[in-house]
């Protein structure tokens, strides 16, 4: 499908069409958050690293993991439910 709308020029189309294939593959919707495609990273996960912690996408996460390595463990209580916690 893609080659198709691709040669008869039709880009809005093949990009569509790739955008569907992507959110297939990754099991996401194209509007959920990159960080959500993560392993046991759920979408409330993924939107409090991007609302409390400013981190959106996976190199954002990863350079932040490489100045502070402690980071994700600092602000479990911000980003995890609270029946995922356990004390």
């Amino acid at each position: 499908m893609v080659d198709i709308s691709a040669e008869r020029g039709w880009l809005a189309t093949t990009l569509r069409v790739i955008g569907l294939i992507q959110m297939i593959v990754q099991a996401r919707w194209i509007t959920d958050p990159p960080l959500s495609t993560l392993p046991h990273v759920g979408l409330y996960t993924a939107r409090c690293l991007s609302t409390k912690c400013g981190l959106d996408t996976l190199p954002q996460l990863a350079e932040q993991h490489r100045q502070d390595s402690q980071f994700l463990l600092k602000n479990a209580y911000q980003l995890l439910n609270p029946n995922e916690l356990q004390l």
